[in-house]
C-alpha cells in the first residue's frame, strides 16, 4: 500500500470521527497500546488492529510512527463530518450495527470529500517536503 493509500484511510477516519485516527495519532506521539486503549475506551486488541494496519504499510513501527507524525498536522485541520451518529452534511444516522458504519458512510456517500482532502494531504506533504 502506498501513501496515498494510507493519507485515504486517515482522511476517512477524520471525517468520521472514527476512534482509529485517534489511536493513531497518539500512537504517533509515543503512547503504549495499553495507554491508547485507556485514553480512547477502545478495547486493548483493536488498538493493536488499528496500529498494525499502520505498521504493515511501512515495514515497521519506527517508520509508521514517522509517517503518521509527519501527516497527523496536516489531516488534524480536516473536521468530522459525523458527530453524534449523524452526518452532518446528508443528516444520515450512520449508527446501524456495523463495526465501521461512519467510515463505511463517509467513504461510500461522501467519496468526492474524502477525493479532494486526500488531493490536499498529499499536495501539503509534497510542499512540505519540497519547502
Amino acid at each position: 500500500m502506498g501513501l496515498a493509500r494510507f493519507v485515504r484511510y486517515l482522511v476517512t477516519s477524520k471525517l468520521s470521527g472514527s476512534k482509529s485516527y485517534d489511536a493513531l495519532k497518539l500512537f504517533a506521539e509515543g503512547y503504549s497500546y495499553r495507554e491508547i486503549a485507556s485514553i480512547t475506551g477502545m478495547k486493548f486488541s483493536q488498538v493493536r488492529g488499528y496500529i498494525s494496519y499502520a505498521i504493515n504499510q511501512y515495514g515497521n513501527s519506527a517508520k509508521a510512527r514517522a509517517m503518521i507524525k509527519y501527516i497527523i498536522p496536516i489531516v488534524e485541520k480536516i473536521e468530522p463530518i459525523v458527530r453524534d451518529g449523524q452526518c452532518l452534511i446528508c443528516n444520515t444516522r450512520v449508527d446501524w450495527g456495523h463495526p465501521y458504519p461512519a467510515r463505511i458512510h463517509v467513504s461510500s456517500k461522501h467519496g468526492d470529500l474524502v477525493d479532494a482532502y486526500e488531493k490536499w494531504v498529499l499536495s501539503e506533504l509534497y510542499r512540505a517536503v519540497n519547502t
